[in-house]
């Protein structure tokens, strides 16, 4: 199981799932898993179908939410994020490879909604990430709504 750093009592991150970790992550109290990584961006990575079945066997809501290092912050991949945030229920774990896309996805989220960049930075900060080298897009995002 992957290393899950929350972000906020309701959001958590992780790098990638096995088919085994749902259960657990069940365990842990999340409601909710969103998959940020794209099918085939790895050999051997769990698909998102499997990911599906080993959420739903684990009780758990599922959403593919599919993001690039190049489609983070389009309008789109963010609107896409920002409907799995509101269609979760309780608790919820994004993944990707490392977190990283998970965590900047959230924040790009925020800034949308209206929450200032420098709140959202501190926040990750808070939880112990980085998201410096986000500023500017975060700052670009924030004139966007989704």
């Amino acid at each position: 199981m992957p290393e899950i750093i929350a972000i906020t009592p309701n959001y958590a991150v992780a790098g990638s799932l096995n088919e085994r970790d749902f259960a657990e992550v069940a365990q842990r109290g999340f409601a909710s898993v969103i998959n940020n990584r794209p099918d085939g961006e790895q050999w051997l990575q769990l698909s998102s179908a499997d990911a599906a079945q080993a959420a739903d066997a684990a009780g758990l809501t599922y959403a593919f939410a599919p993001a690039t290092g190049a489609s983070l912050f389009t309008p789109a991949v963010v609107r896409a994020h920002a409907e799995a945030l509101d269609a979760a229920k309780g608790p919820v774990l994004a993944f990707c490879k490392s977190g990283t896309r998970s965590f900047l996805l959230w924040a790009a989220v925020e800034v949308t909604r209206g929450t200032t960049v420098d709140k959202v930075l501190a926040t990750l900060a808070d939880a112990g990430l980085n998201g410096e080298m986000a500023r500017d897009s975060l700052e670009e995002m924030a004139r966007t709504r989704v």
